[in-house]
């Protein structure tokens, strides 16, 4: 993701006004406003903010529309191309009257898009509000170069015809989506099978037509936008030896943020050796994703699983502690309040034993109001705390294993884990 800066600067122009007593005041002559009508050529430059090594040919611009817009809110010129090839720069000149101008560009959208934003609107007429105007993308957007499918972009920029000759304007269009590029390696001693990832939660809604973040705060996102999980199936069933990875899997999805500033995780379901089902869960450190931003994911499928061991003591005798593995990751569940002790271990899928030289490190997130009387903490590879005997909710904590292989490769692997208590 390529940072832009930007940089505005504004001229003060002040004026001295003399108060003047006598009879031999000359009127001063107002500058008229143009109304000559007289148009001077602009050479429009139109790339990708986006262009750079890990574009491909489809993510570049098939089809364009601009639209000029005078200072009252009319259209005073619409430029509409199809290129015969997707272009990831182009030029061409327009003739425009003098004055600033607002520019609205868009790229790949589809004829039904266009027409749901007012984007058919013709020269003359007053431009449509964006402002708020929302285009609804699908997670897992798929071009398509054959349907004529490309990746949509946008963005909104302003500039001012001079009274002068060979002049120029700039302006980037922007990705709508944010890319993510999916690369496995096999370290787990058996062939794997790749059957479907889940990333969640992202933006499962509607989002802005035009881009309306800098790219490192989270998306605004419209009023009342929805989030969930999305699931990609890999075609095929690809598979792939220890000691191998797989490369290149491409996939669009909408600028997101969570709404509890928690984690988007990522579940991957495999097949070992042709046969188990094996379910991998791994937690990123991204609250937010925007659009135009390139995110590849190193994905280390390894020989490894977490098994937890609980213990609570409770001032009175209930049920035992338990812990559960899910789909959101791991869950412990002590009786009564009281002291507990959660003991990590990481074990080798393929013979059981446990691995050996793990530095472990704990965090967790409290609930409000607080459900312990003494914060869990990580000593001598165990975790300890004291749960409030009438706390209600749950906390999340991420357990994280570091992990140095016979590669001399280290590996930080991290877990989700609910503590609570019956």
């Amino acid at each position: 993701m390529k940072n832009c800066v930007y940089t505005c600067c504004l001229f003060l122009l002040t004026l001295v006004v003399f108060a003047y007593s006598g009879d031999d005041v000359e009127p001063v002559e107002q500058e008229k406003p143009d109304t000559s009508k007289t148009t001077y050529a602009v050479t429009c430059k139109v790339g990708l903010r986006s262009g750079g090594e890990y574009d491909s040919a489809d993510e570049m611009m098939k089809t364009l529309i601009l639209f000029f817009v005078n200072s009252d809110n009319k259209i005073e010129k619409k430029v509409e191309l199809t290129l015969p090839t997707t272009k990831q720069s182009i030029e061409f000149e327009v003739q425009l009257l003098s004055g600033v101008k607002s520019v609205y560009g868009f790229s790949n959208l589809s004829a039904a898009a266009i027409s749901s934003a007012g984007l058919d609107a013709l020269e003359g007429s007053t431009m449509p509000d964006l402002t708020n105007t929302t285009i609804g993308i699908s997670n897992g957007f798929v071009i398509n170069s054959i349907a004529g499918e490309y990746l949509p972009l946008s963005n909104k920029t302003t500039f001012s015809v001079l009274k002068a000759p060979d002049q120029s304007f700039s302006m980037e269009m922007i990705r709508m989506v944010c890319k993510l590029k999916f690369t496995f390696q096999n370290e787990t001693g058996h062939s794997i099978a790749l059957k479907n990832v889940t990333l969640g939660p992202i933006t499962t809604s509607s989002v802005y037509l035009l881009p309306r973040s800098d790219g490192q705060t989270a998306p605004p996102l419209p009023a009342g936008f929805s989030t969930g999980n999305y699931t990609y199936t890999f075609p095929g069933s690809p598979s792939f030896v220890d000691g191998s990875e797989l490369t290149d899997y491409f996939l669009y999805i909408n600028e997101s943020k969570t709404v509890n500033n928690e984690f988007i995780k990522l579940t991957l379901n495999t097949l070992r050796g042709g046969s188990t089902d094996e379910v991998r869960m791994s937690v990123t450190n991204l609250t937010y994703l925007n659009r135009n931003d390139y995110l590849p994911l190193n994905i280390i499928l390894t020989d490894y699983r977490l098994e937890l061991v609980v213990r609570s003591y409770a001032p009175i005798g209930g049920y035992p502690a338990s812990v559960a593995s899910a789909a959101d990751g791991y869950h412990c569940v002590f009786p009564g309040g009281g002291s507990f002790v959660i003991q990590p271990k990481l074990i080798k899928i393929s013979d059981g034993s446990v691995v050996s030289g793990v530095i472990w490190s704990f965090s967790n997130t409290d609930a409000t109001p607080t459900i312990f009387d003494k914060a869990p903490v990580l000593k001598n590879g165990e975790i300890l705390g004291t749960i409030n005997a009438t706390s209600t909710g749950s906390a999340l904590g991420i357990i994280s294993a570091n992990v140095t292989t016979s590669l001399s490769i280290s590996r930080a692997i991290s877990y989700k884990v609910f503590i609570s208590q019956n």
